[in-house]
């Protein structure tokens, strides 16, 4: 599964996604069969969830954006397979996270509000079971508000969005930067997604010079080593606000 996954996303990342589609289909079937050999393990059952969410992902690259809203459906509705030993919400999170910004992208506002509500008590489940001391456990809370901030700038709700991640950045700033590696990746994750939001919708409601300002802090900021995307990409996004 995991050398699929990996050649999915090098196919993926020199836009031959017909090749990416076919090895994340083979990521897919291999964790699926993992499933059926030990479905009592919730690790298997997230492997699916992420071959689930890489072919979504290939599929909206591809322009059929049913087909990946189609896919993500489904890996939310494997929540209620009676395989499962446990609830499956907590690994869901992200699948429905993409859900959501993909609803506000085709205009189905609703979908995407329930898509939030239902990210929200994953959110809720998943800290359940973190220790109290644990340093993710004062940024989910926060992670969850930011995807609300990219469902409103996708919705053209810039006043929203711009505020929401205004806010995100405000409340990032006062926190410590965390040690702990996997909590860092997300700390930053959470900056560079803020500060995007809000500098895109800044330049929407007249919040030009914040923009550029958040677009240059936004620049330098390591990239997550867990997205197989260009990274040239998100950084074209930055120096546009900044020349805009």
């Amino acid at each position: 599964a995991l050398a699929a996954s990996f050649l999915a996303s090098l196919a993926a990342r020199r836009y031959d996604y017909s090749r990416a589609e076919s090895y994340a289909e083979r990521h897919r079937e291999t964790a699926e069969n993992y499933v059926r050999f030990n479905p009592s393990n919730l690790s298997a059952w997230d492997y699916v969830t992420r071959a689930q969410n890489q072919l979504q992902a290939i599929q909206f690259e591809q322009g059929r954006v049913q087909d990946a809203l189609r896919t993500l459906r489904a890996t939310v509705e494997l929540r209620n397979d009676t395989r499962l030993p446990s609830s499956l919400l907590p690994q869901l999170g992200f699948v429905l996270d993409a859900l959501a910004r993909l609803a506000a992208r085709t205009g189905d506002l609703e979908a995407a509000h329930d898509a939030l509500a239902l990210g929200e008590e994953a959110s809720k489940q998943g800290l359940k079971d973190l220790p109290m001391d644990d340093p993710w456990r004062p940024l989910q809370p926060i992670a969850d508000r930011q995807v609300r901030a990219e469902v409103a700038y996708l919705a053209g709700r810039h006043e929203e969005a711009f505020r929401l991640a205004s806010g995100i950045i405000a409340e990032l700033r006062k926190l410590k930067v965390p040690e702990k590696r996997d909590t860092l990746i997300g700390f930053n994750i959470l900056r560079r997604q803020s500060m995007g939001i809000a500098a895109l919708s800044g330049l929407r409601t007249g919040h030009a010079a914040d923009a550029e300002a958040l677009a240059r802090e936004r620049l330098p900021l390591p990239l997550s080593p867990m997205d197989p995307t260009d990274p040239r990409y998100d950084q074209a996004r930055s120096r546009l606000v900044i020349r805009s």
